[in-house]
């Protein structure tokens, strides 16, 4: 065989042994059977056979089988003879490995070996690649394997394996490039080093370490996991152990890294019902299993707990916290830190993170209470350490939050919508970085306890459910404009603001229309106090708020007795004092249908001012019928009409800002504007006195506008 490749080698050895067409004619094959029949006899024969180096011959010979070719048309059959090329094979497989395996159910084969340094071969067998042709020669060297642990661990042979410088360890550095198949054996023969046969594999544990922190196979990583939690279970020295070996601190990587997969996953906090970014399972898998063993190291152990922090996971824990995914095994890590020696700033940071916590986020705080009623259950020591850092002012801040929770049905507090009015009232005076120029919207809440008589039946007003009342009595709303007055920087959320008065109404609720009709007039108020100004009503009024409260708001301005009534009608006068188109005005004439003015169109009005609506028009007209349309005009719509017409004279209120006037905004970025509608002289008396006003005795006239002084010469 000397001088031939391993491939040419070994076709030559098979066909040697393999039975040809006739036993008599098969020399290798008479030779294996005859080694076949001396290997059953019994020991002083092995030992014989064991002298003249047969077990080392064939072990060599097995090796070299995982180097045959494949055959080439294996199930032909050649003439004058009996077995295909397969058949002759598979003959050959048995009977060789039959001899090994009865040679070795003897000690002296397996001495032989080992000091031929042989027994390499067979562990190199069942480790080295082979073609899948040539699989049935690496279950035949398993096989031989087998027989020598149960027959043949001598001294000679254990003390061969111990110096031959293979540990386990060598074994973790490439595990993670094995199928999942080894690597389950593998870390299930380390389970059986420590569990059974009682010993510490620190070398071991240190390359597991390596292994996870380099997490090169995350499948890899789980398993490894699982076996360490095994182990950890078995022996409580492990704690200290693990501490020791580094994979403590190798554990808080590991938690570290989940916490950014985590971020990631929410990159607008925890709160976020669904990840906007997919986490695998095996991530999640592995985060859990993670925690799951950080937390049985923590337990009763307070080194373990010291070098946690040190090492940045107790940061990190708190901030997994809120995460729904993983709450629950980060209380767990959590409550072994507050019950640990130093665990006052777990505590606080525990409860600061449920005061801190979304008025909303019920399920945190109930978790973070029942962590906390568990450690407190725990340790006399963590009561101790409750009073210390202020629990029962955190947990009594948790009760004062839920106030209203517990109303039958549970609703939501009512003053969300009061932080959606502040919100929109500061955008539109662009007010949000001027704090100092802020009104008092928010410091009033007395103004929210106006007695207001709930009406018996709910009706629409401004648009859906809000109540109406026969008899309202109304306090006053002390919503006056600051000094000075604001200023509308943004027209549409003052438009916007008067389109969410009817979306406070819930008609379905009777029981709530009391707070419902006072949130809806305090929202009115507080339009009411934008438009109080000359330049706010003319902002206003270039937005069309006064169409806009005539679509909306007819229901309001029809019914005097309406709770709405007042600041609406005060509004719509002050702003068609300044600007009013003819449709407005005529919408305006017409609430009611006084006279019987609609009659003839009203379903053609309505579809053009709903933008066609058919369904809008057809429920108007109804209500306007039911309504008795064709009364006489309220006295209210006639004292609001005179007021808008009626000009204001400087000499009776002295508050009249006539043109030409000068404007000026004294903002860095303001404006200055100069308005000149004549430059001729003005005088006061350019028209007949007005009713009511005594003009006896000649009283001067006096010029107000125009340049000059109004004199002839």
């Amino acid at each position: 065989m000397l001088n031939r490749s391993d491939e040419s080698a070994s076709s030559a050895i098979a066909q040697f042994l393999e039975i040809e067409s006739t036993e008599e004619q098969s020399r290798g094959w008479m030779l294996l059977a005859t080694m076949n029949l001396l290997a059953s006899g019994g020991a002083p024969l092995v030992e014989v056979m064991t002298s003249s180096a047969l077990p080392s011959t064939l072990v060599k010979c097995l090796y070299l089988f995982f180097d045959l070719p494949q055959l080439r048309d294996p199930d032909r059959l050649e003439p004058h003879c009996e077995f295909t090329p397969r058949e002759r094979r598979i003959l050959l497989q048995k009977v060789f490995v039959q001899v090994l395996v009865r040679l070795c159910s003897h000690p002296a084969p397996a001495e032989e070996l080992a000091r031929k340094d042989d027994l390499t071969l067979l562990f190199s067998a069942i480790t080295t690649w082979c073609p899948p042709y040539n699989n049935v020669w690496r279950k035949s060297a398993s096989e031989v394997l087998m027989t020598l642990s149960r027959h043949g661990l001598t001294a000679p042979v254990v003390n061969y394996i111990h110096k031959s410088s293979h540990p386990l360890s060598h074994f973790s550095e490439k595990i993670h490039l094995k199928t999942s198949e080894i690597q389950e054996k593998f870390f299930k023969l380390l389970e059986f080093i420590v569990i059974d046969l009682k010993f510490v594999p620190c070398k071991e544990l240190i390359s597991l370490s390596i292994l996870l922190k380099t997490n090169s196979s995350v499948s890899c990583s789980i398993i490894c996991l699982h076996t360490l939690a095994r182990i950890l279970q078995y022996n409580a020295v492990f704690k200290d152990v693990y501490r020791e070996v580094g994979l403590l601190e190798v554990l808080v990587t590991c938690l570290h890294r989940y916490a950014t997969v985590l971020k990631e996953a929410f990159p607008d906090g925890a709160a976020e019902p669904v990840a906007k970014v997919p986490i695998p399972d095996e991530q999640q898998q592995m985060g859990s299993l993670v925690m799951e063993t950080l937390t049985v190291l923590l337990n009763g152990n307070s080194n373990n707990a010291s070098v946690f922090r040190e090492c940045g996971g107790a940061r990190c824990a708190h901030n997994l916290v809120p995460y729904r995914l993983c709450r629950q095994q980060a209380l767990a890590v959590v409550q072994q830190l507050v019950l640990s020696n130093g665990g006052d700033d777990d505590m606080g940071t525990l409860l600061g993170l449920m005061h801190t916590a979304p008025p909303l986020a019920l399920d945190l705080k109930n978790h973070i209470l029942k962590s906390l009623l568990f450690v407190l259950r725990e340790s006399h020591r963590t009561r101790t350490v409750f009073r210390k850092v202020g629990g029962f002012v955190y947990v009594m801040s948790v009760l004062v939050s839920m106030e209203g929770c517990l109303a039958d049905p549970p609703r939501e507090p009512w003053n969300t919508a009061l932080v959606v009015i502040r919100l929109l009232y500061d955008m539109a005076l662009d007010s949000f970085d001027k704090p100092m120029a802020l009104t008092k919207l928010v410091t009033c809440p007395p103004t929210l306890h106006c007695t207001v008589e709930v009406p018996k039946k709910p009706s629409e007003t401004t648009g859906k459910g809000s109540p109406q009342a026969k008899k309202p009595v109304l306090a006053t709303l002390n919503l006056s404009a600051p000094s000075p007055d604001p200023l509308i920087v943004h027209p549409g959320v003052v438009v916007a603001m008067l389109h969410l008065v009817p979306s406070i109404a819930d008609g379905n609720d009777s029981q709530w229309l009391q707070i419902e009709l006072t949130l809806q007039l305090y929202l009115a108020e507080v339009l009411r106090s934008l438009v109080r100004s000359e330049r706010n009503q003319q902002v206003m009024c270039e937005a069309g708020l006064p169409g806009e409260m005539l679509q909306r708001c007819r229901p309001a301005l029809e019914d005097e007795q309406h709770p709405l009534h007042l600041p609406l009608q005060y509004m719509l006068e002050r702003l068609a004092a300044q600007a009013l188109e003819p449709r407005d005005l005529r919408s305006f004439l017409r609430l009611g249908s006084p006279l019987c003015c609609n009659a003839y169109d009203v379903g053609s009005e309505y579809k053009r001012r709903t933008g066609g609506s058919v369904c809008l028009a057809r429920a108007q007209s109804t209500r306007l019928t039911n309504q008795k349309d064709g009364g006489p005009v309220p006295l209210t719509r006639i004292k609001t009409l005179v007021s808008m017409t009626t000009p204001r004279d400087c000499r009776l209120h002295g508050t009249l800002l006539t043109p030409p006037f000068v404007e000026f905004e004294m903002a860095p970025e303001g404006f200055s504007c100069l308005y000149l509608s004549s430059v001729a002289p003005q005088s006061a008396s350019g028209g007949p006195p007005m009713v009511g006003v005594s003009m006896v005795g000649g009283a001067p006239e006096g010029v107000i506008g125009g340049i000059g002084t109004g004199g002839y010469d």
